[in-house]
């Protein structure tokens, strides 16, 4: 966020963040108290190795570049193991007709729903 946010009394935030170089996080209290709780890696929604994928822009405009040699105006593509529908959505964009994406983690597939909606693709690309 590029401004401070302020957060009313007895409220609930729950605050997820990846490290990186150029991010800071700070909290400013002003009377009252606070309670921090750690999520252990293995409750987290997304595991961090998807955010390096995610951040690849060589790997993803390699794959967008295959995807628009192969996918032919009309077809249906099948994505497993689809994540945030990264791909799908690639898929949609090169000419594919259709597109159901699979993923088995509940959170990360409705995530990719609001994902693809986000973008205009909930026509063509489904999870």
């Amino acid at each position: 966020l590029p401004n401070e946010v302020r957060i009313a009394a007895g409220s609930t935030v729950k605050v997820c963040w990846e490290r990186h170089q150029d991010t800071q996080l700070k909290f400013k209290l002003e009377g009252g108290s606070v309670e921090i709780r750690h999520v252990p890696p293995g409750n987290q929604v997304v595991q961090r190795w998807h955010f390096g994928m995610l951040n690849d822009h060589e790997r993803n405009n390699s794959f967008y570049r295959a995807l628009k040699d192969l996918v032919r105006p009309g077809s249906f593509v099948l994505d497993i193991g689809a994540g945030t529908g990264l791909l799908g959505m690639m898929a949609a964009r090169a000419g594919a007709a259709k597109v159901v994406c699979c993923e088995k983690v509940e959170k990360l597939a409705n995530c990719a729903e609001d994902i693809i909606e986000a973008n205009g693709l909930s026509g063509v690309v489904k999870v």
